[in-house]
């Protein structure tokens, strides 16, 4: 979880500049005014940040979901995977087809 956290901080940083960006473009002035004048103004960058975020979170989830993870199994392990007689036969047998359809091509 934590691995996943730091991964999106970049992404979020990111996000961020673009949403501080599009409102100084619709006039919100983040410097003037008094403390509280400043802090309201952050508002409109905070809600659409966290739907952001809250919507990375899900397709990251459901992404997790779709490769099968699920907590507490076991890990998989890998297995090498090594020709066997039937597909030696089955190479064969394809080549055999494709020489053949070579053949009455011509």
């Amino acid at each position: 979880m934590i691995s996943w956290t730091i991964r999106f901080i970049p992404i979020l940083l990111n996000e961020t500049d673009n949403v501080m960006k599009a409102q100084r473009a619709r006039g919100v002035r983040f410097n003037s005014g008094n403390i509280v004048r400043r802090l309201q103004s952050f508002i409109p960058i905070v809600v659409p940040i966290l739907l952001l975020a809250f919507q990375k979170a899900e397709s990251a989830s459901l992404a997790v979901e779709a490769r099968g993870y699920s907590p507490g199994m076991n890990r998989t392990q890998l297995r090498m995977l090594a020709f066997k007689k039937l597909d030696y036969q089955v190479l064969l047998i394809s080549i055999f087809g494709f020489a053949l359809l070579l053949a009455l091509r011509k």
